[in-house]
């Protein structure tokens, strides 16, 4: 099995590519296992085993090897591959944000006369690295910022410009006296190494990429040119002339795809598939295509005739579809966790909420939780919307003149006073939010008497209006978090905080290590400045599900669910600006600075979200 192939829009990604393999290694079946399959995600990898498993009915098959894109940008073994060179390494992402958030401060210091605030120097870092990751990704090169003349755009451009000299004339330098590079970049050259230099002798299959990135798309160019090379593209229109896909927007479902067919060719039909488009398929081209058409002429209002959905195909393909309308997220929350529970009554069946909206997907963990139910969350949560990051964030304001607001939510967190008498810590909560609290004016209460007090000393006594190093900061702050939790005694006579013992615990005790260890790349901070700092650097760290592996409740994102199969399906929070999102202006640059610099334009993220749609 050798060229590009193409499975139809409408058609189970998976299941017909299983379906194909097994017939193409039907005569020899102990072929399949020298295959290789290359899936953009680990968790395309588990949904192809279990694939495979579905489509065994009996007896046992020996599996191909299936890797993801992410391992082979990592650096994975190959077969009969040898890199030709060793890259340096990545520079850590908590070193990169510290220099970063130091050399923005550097610069508020030097144009507004001294005035800075840390936490803001982090947001505005975090921000730079998105714009040098997309730069690599890209294969660009930031040096030619510098071609953007100030005098083409409007003035405040030039001071943005002024500002990325940050990247162009000081970061290169202090990567290269350290012996970095940036992670991006290394992805990017690892893929480049492996398009050119591996050359295996066995089959090769790179299926379900979409080749958004140019290195991918570098990668398929150069499996097509091995002997018993396989490129598989996901969701291809049958419907779309040549001329209709050279015309079509960056924000069309099939943009992207067009794109990479440009570079690699006219797919063929994988093995098994309908040469005509099904109703389904059509219905979903033309759904998508009918926003494409133009206004105010003749010929637009023919295409539009063309592509209107009939009467008949509507109810055909929208039978077994059911359309929910909710008031607000906390209904459809409760709407959707209810779906869940009475599609669950059904023998071996999967149900699948599919949604890109973080919050829809915790308040529906949430409901869940109350009848004891677990979904196998793909994307992980956030460390800070998990109970232990909410504990570390609450407890982080100590440092400073909280509310009582916060004191009450703080001392009511169920992790307070846990290794305790947890209990007695209630009631002397409750007494001291009657007698003491209730009818205070003013925000001053670290100096009240409340449950606990007497352990927040190390945090309180940083308070002192100075700047102190970070590393001070994050020490202290776990000193009194673990005093402030409590501990256990092992059967090993060990004593342990309670505060790192689950999942998340474990996830924020890792992040805290980390974070200290670079801890002395960031600036110093003031009190005041601390619990937004820490916040922000905790917003990206991801608390990865393990108690839902094996449930038959699944909440994936847009991504992963590209490949997935499941025999209910929920789409959620498909709400303007959610799914799909709404396109944010660059920070940086704008549309027609990034054109000429070379960026992909930022309509193209609503094509990628409208063809995982």
């Amino acid at each position: 099995m050798k060229g590009l192939y193409a499975i139809p829009l409408g058609t189970p990604f998976l299941k017909a590519l299983v379906n194909g393999l097994i017939s193409e290694t039907a005569s020899d079946p102990l072929n399949l296992a020298r295959y290789m399959i290359i899936l953009p995600t680990r968790r395309g990898c588990l949904s192809l085993q279990q694939a495979f498993l579905e489509a065994t009915s009996s007896g046992c098959r020996i599996l191909p090897q299936m890797i993801a894109l992410q391992d082979i940008e990592e650096g994975c073994d190959l077969p009969g591959y040898l890199p030709p060179e060793i890259l340096p390494p990545a520079m850590p992402n908590w070193q990169r944000l510290g220099i970063l958030s130091q050399l923005v401060l550097a610069f508020e210091r030097q144009k507004e006369g001294g005035n800075s605030n840390p936490a803001r120097a982090v947001r505005l870092a975090q921000e730079l690295i998105r714009l040098v990751d997309e730069i690599e990704t890209t294969g660009l090169d930031s040096s030619d910022l510098k071609t953007l003349v100030g005098a083409d755009y409007a003035a405040h451009w030039q001071l943005t410009l002024d500002f990325l000299k940050i990247l162009t004339d000081q970061w290169p330098p202090i990567l290269a006296e350290k012996g970095f590079i940036e992670p991006a970049a290394r992805r990017r050259r690892i893929l480049e190494q492996v398009a050119t230099h591996w050359r295996p002798v066995n089959p090769v299959i790179l299926a379900g990429t979409t080749g958004s990135r140019p290195a991918t798309a570098l990668l398929a160019q150069s499996i097509l040119k091995l002997e018993k090379g396989c490129v598989v593209l996901p969701g291809f229109d049958q419907t779309l002339t040549p001329q209709e896909r050279e015309a079509l927007p960056p924000t069309h479902p099939q943009y992207t795809l067009s794109q990479l067919i440009k570079k690699l060719g006219t797919p063929d039909l994988w093995p098994n598939q309908l040469v005509i488009p099904t109703t389904f398929a059509g219905f979903l081209s033309k759904a998508m295509m009918a926003a494409c058409q133009e206004e105010g002429n003749a010929e637009a209002e023919d295409q539009r005739k063309m592509w209107r959905i009939s009467e008949g195909m509507a109810d055909e393909v929208l039978s077994s579809l059911q359309a929910v309308e909710a008031s607000s997220i906390l209904e459809e929350a409760r709407q959707i966790a209810l779906i869940m529970r009475y599609e669950l009554e059904t023998p071996n069946q999967t149900i699948a909420l599919v949604t890109s909206d973080k919050e829809l997907t915790r308040r529906v963990q949430a409901d869940l939780h109350r009848w004891g139910l677990r979904a196998n969350l793909s994307s992980g949560l956030p460390l800070a919307q998990s109970l232990v990051g909410r504990f570390l964030l609450l407890s982080s304001l100590l440092v400073q003149d909280m509310s009582a607001t916060e004191l009450l939510a703080l001392l009511k967190h169920p992790l307070y006073s846990e290794g305790r008498d947890r209990l007695e810590h209630l009631q002397k909560t409750r007494r001291f939010e009657m007698e003491v609290l209730r009818g205070r004016v003013g925000d001053q209460v670290l100096t009240l008497p409340f449950p606990g007090h007497e352990m927040c000393g190390p945090l309180q006594a940083l308070n002192d209006s100075q700047s102190h190093l970070f590393a001070d900061f994050l020490k202290n702050h776990a000193i009194v978090a673990e005093a402030l939790v409590g501990s256990q005694t092992s059967d090993l006579g060990e004593t342990q905080s309670l505060l790192w013992k689950e999942e998340d615990g474990q996830v924020a005790a890792a992040f805290w290590k980390t974070l200290s260890e670079h801890a002395n790349h960031f600036p110093p901070l003031t009190a005041k400045d601390y619990p937004l700092f820490l916040q922000n650097l905790m917003a990206e760290e991801i608390v990865q599900d393990v108690e839902g592996i094996g449930s038959r409740l699944l909440i994936l994102g847009t991504l992963e669910a590209r490949l997935f199969q499941a025999d209910v399906v929920i789409l959620g929070g498909l709400n303007e600006g959610t799914w799909p999102g709404s396109i944010e202006d660059d920070p940086w640059l704008s549309r027609s600075m990034r054109e000429s610099f070379g960026l992909p334009p930022l309509e193209r993220k609503i094509g990628l979200s409208a063809h995982d749609f």
